[in-house]
């Protein structure tokens, strides 16, 4: 009776240590496991002939990653659908502004201490894409 209590308790604590296992019920473990992005990150974007600088804090929120985006005139706009997968980032934000409804889709790669890749804007004054490429902050 002994072994079998022993043999039992050695493949529980095999099941429950198993990467499948820890992966199926906390879905945010790989992203840690790889590179958080987690944290406050900065750009600078390019508005007609200023750059404005943008700053964002990416939160772990009832186990989905959300960012808050603090826009040049200091609104805090919340991304949807925020997405980070073997390095891949990608997010939307959305800013009404006189009536209209600008979308800022970014999309990149995060190395290290910075994210690289692409931004789209549709709705505003002028649509276009562009670069995007942010750095982590360590200020709030």
């Amino acid at each position: 009776m002994r072994s079998w209590n022993f043999n039992f308790a050695i493949a529980l604590l095999t099941l429950v240590c198993s990467r499948g296992f820890t992966q199926d019920r906390y879905p945010l473990e790989q992203e840690r496991k790889e590179q958080s992005i987690i944290g406050n990150w900065e750009w600078t974007m390019a508005i007609g002939p200023m750059k404005q600088k943008i700053s964002m804090e990416v939160i772990e929120k009832e186990g989905k990653l959300i960012a808050m985006v603090v826009t040049p005139d200091g609104d805090k706009i919340q991304s949807e659908d925020f997405d980070h997968k073997e390095g891949r980032v990608q997010f939307t934000v959305r800013k009404e502004k006189g009536g209209r409804v600008m979308t800022l889709t970014h999309e990149g790669e995060l190395k290290g201490t910075k994210i690289a890749g692409a931004i789209t804007v549709q709705g505003g004054p002028v649509d276009f894409k562009g670069k995007w490429d942010a750095t982590r902050s360590t200020q709030k």
